[in-house]
């Protein structure tokens, strides 16, 4: 369990109740998810959402790695007898992981620096004098004369003042307090960029910025990200400022010196702070910002990733329906239909070069699909769409029987799988668009379970993928992915090992071990997984709900009911008079608040009811085609008309939005 201490830190910054936090913490600490505990322990937590646990999760792992760093310090301090109840209290107050840092650096050995060098040649005293204000009315000439020593190497008035302005900047550039309180100030400070290279190749595309200055906290993140990578490339140079004489006074304030007068000594003083600030102070405070405004860019800008993964994976699906995918080139047109289980059935390539092949090929598109009778056509979203859909709208205009709904599907993903060694291998002697044709299809029969078997990487969720921190990436969209198959449920039975080791709290080994045990024995409930011996008591609770069995014993495994609950089911079945068979799909008449005991709390109650009555929806919702009547270009488009899109990306400024006028629009955030 975590330290008092970290509990009040999470009890402050949280505005959920305190017994709720500690619920949570309790839960993570022994092994729960996120989305486990978002689900099933509602009651628990008083309610609270999946985004809010991940978010203590995610709090509580820093000020972990927080407290593991403020034991490291206790114990270097201790070591070398400067532990105290000043470091102590500074100690238990600080949540700050730059400051913690700067007190840990002052705690390992130092290396032998010009102010360390000065120390040992015997200056330290003089240069401690100064700091203090001891000076008097001593005269700072006089005195650097009096330490002047040839054997120490000083052989002049010069070299002493060097040697202590050495020692007094060391001691001020490296004080904890000092350097949170410039970092401080940076962070409130001018953000300035200059263009150093912009005949350079690609130059250009950072033209914007050659002549930059904006205020730190002003500068939106899509811009940090452009003036970063341009920076990378060596177009830019940026650099943190703040108001002239500003970082001088606070130097100035942190020492309370009081020169009494002495002008050869505000001189010297002068001169010290301007050492300590160009040299040592500013570029490494300024790195620190620069470091803290990266790590804050890049996590909005990876939740926003992580946002249009979402909406991908939650896509809609058409269902266990036959799928045409079609993607057509300025000669050729792929054509591939998928059964309900999601096989090839068929396959055509055609050209569409000249009138007469043109004419032929819409008539054999035009009788598979009366022949066939597809429910939807997943045509590519991207630089393919327009020829596509104008095929499809010459083939259509023929008189068909079938009309199926027309859905733009991603093209990017589709394309890149299909030119992967999986695909070849999955559809051996089939050309690259062929294969894309097939994964449009497929994506618009069951866009997660098509995706799932990408890399998330390569799915087209925005330009900014590679400026920002691979790691956070990664367990952002990793979580993304966890959360949506949590939401949506998997089938024992179907899903594959990859598929079954993104369900939360299953591994991969685990995963593997429950396809093993199904191709020897399918599963016929979820009660097997445990009573095979698969998965234990603790594993099976946290999964368990996840998962589904469609057709096997036990009816309620078909549903996201999870097992502990499905006592509570019966007293609703009793309660309703019919078996629990009968509930699904079915409205409770039985209140809530007359099942729910100490046992079953309310909110148990409700979301057991719930996923009665919603059986058989899919909780991604149901796919309906995007269609704007006599909307075909940007020409079409008229003030105060209602029309539906597709978004197709998300970011901390609006939603970028397709009508299918090959244009995306922009809906500023302020209109959402």
């Amino acid at each position: 369990m975590p330290s008092e201490p970290t509990l009040a830190r999470l009890r402050a910054e949280f505005d959920s109740p305190p017994e709720a936090i500690d619920t949570v913490v309790a839960l993570l600490e022994g092994g729960a998810s996120p989305e486990f505990i978002g689900c099933y322990r509602r009651d628990e937590t008083g309610s609270m959402d999946e985004p809010r646990i991940l978010e203590i999760a995610e709090r509580l792992h820093f000020l972990d790695d927080l407290e593991t760093r403020k034991q490291a310090i206790r114990q270097q301090a201790e070591q070398q007898q400067r532990l105290n109840e000043k470091l102590l209290q500074t100690l238990a107050k600080c949540f700050d992981q730059d400051l913690l840092d700067d007190i840990y650096q002052t705690f390992r050995p130092s290396r032998r620096t010009l102010g360390v060098q000065a120390k040992e040649k015997g200056l330290g005293e003089f240069a401690q004098k100064i700091l203090s204000g001891g000076m008097g009315d001593q005269d700072l000439q006089a005195v650097a004369d009096s330490r002047i020593s040839v054997e120490k190497d000083l052989p002049t008035r010069e070299a002493v003042l060097e040697g202590v302005l050495h020692i007094i900047s060391e001691q001020i550039a490296t004080d904890p307090d000092m350097r949170s309180k410039m970092r401080n100030a940076l962070s409130g400070g001018i953000l300035t960029s200059e263009g150093v290279a912009p005949k350079k190749k690609g130059g250009h595309r950072f033209k914007d910025y050659f002549e930059y200055s904006q205020p730190v906290r002003r500068v939106q993140g899509n811009h940090l990200l452009n003036i970063w990578r341009g920076e990378r490339e060596g177009v830019l140079k940026v650099h943190l400022s703040l108001e002239e004489g500003k970082a001088a006074q606070l130097v100035k304030k942190h020492l309370k010196l009081d020169c009494g007068g002495n002008q050869v000594l505000e001189q010297y003083m002068d001169l010290v702070c301007q050492h300590t600030l160009q040299q040592l102070l500013l570029p490494a405070c300024e790195a620190d910002v620069r470091h803290q405004i990266k790590e804050r860019v890049d996590r909005m800008t990876a939740h926003n990733l992580a946002r249009n993964l979402r909406s991908q994976l939650m896509t809609p699906p058409l269902g266990h329906k036959k799928a045409l995918g079609v993607r057509a080139s300025r000669h050729t047109v792929w054509v591939a239909l998928l059964g309900e289980d999601g096989s090839l059935l068929k396959h055509l390539t055609l050209s569409i070069d000249g009138d007469e092949k043109r004419a032929e090929s819409l008539k054999a598109i035009a009788e598979l699909i009366d022949t066939e009778k597809p429910e939807g056509i997943a045509v590519p979203h991207g630089r393919h769409q327009e020829v596509t859909s104008q095929v499809l709208m010459d083939d259509l205009a023929q008189p068909t029987k079938t009309h199926p709904m027309i859905v733009a599907v991603d093209e990017a993903a589709s394309a890149i799988h299909a030119t992967s060694a999986s695909a070849r291998k999955e559809w051996p002697g089939i050309e690259v668009g062929l294969r894309t044709a097939i994964s449009l299809a497929s994506r618009l029969q069951d866009s997660m379970r098509e995706l799932l078997s990408l890399d998330a990487k390569a799915l087209g969720l925005g330009h900014a993928l590679e400026d920002v921190h691979q790691g956070l990436l990664t367990r952002l969209l990793d979580q993304t992915i966890s959360s949506c198959v949590a939401k949506v449920g998997l089938d024992l039975n179907r899903a594959t090992a990859a598929h079954l080791a993104r369900v939360p709290g299953l591994s991969k080994e685990t995963a593997r071990q429950i396809v093993n045990h199904r191709q020897k024995s399918p599963f016929k409930s979820r009660a097997e997984l445990s009573q095979a011996g698969v998965l234990n008591e603790r594993e099976f609770e946290q999964v368990a709900g996840f998962l589904r069995v469609e057709g096997g014993d036990q009816p309620l495994d078909m549903t996201s009911i999870h097992p502990e609950s499905y006592e509570l089911i019966d007293k609703v079945a009793q309660a309703e008079g019919c078996a629990v068979s009968d509930l699904l799909g079915k409205r409770v008449r039985t209140q809530a608040a007359d099942l729910a005991d100490e046992r079953w709390g309310i909110l148990r109650v409700k979301d057991a009811i719930f996923a009665l009555s919603h059986f058989g929806e899919d909780a991604r919702g149901k796919l309906t085609a995007v269609v704007n009547a006599n909307v075909k270009s940007v020409a079409d488009l008229r003030p105060d008309v209602e029309l539906r899109g597709r978004v197709t990306n998300l970011t901390e400024f609006g939603a970028f939005v397709d009508l299918g006028v090959q244009q995306h629009g922009l809906v500023h955030v302020s209109q959402i």
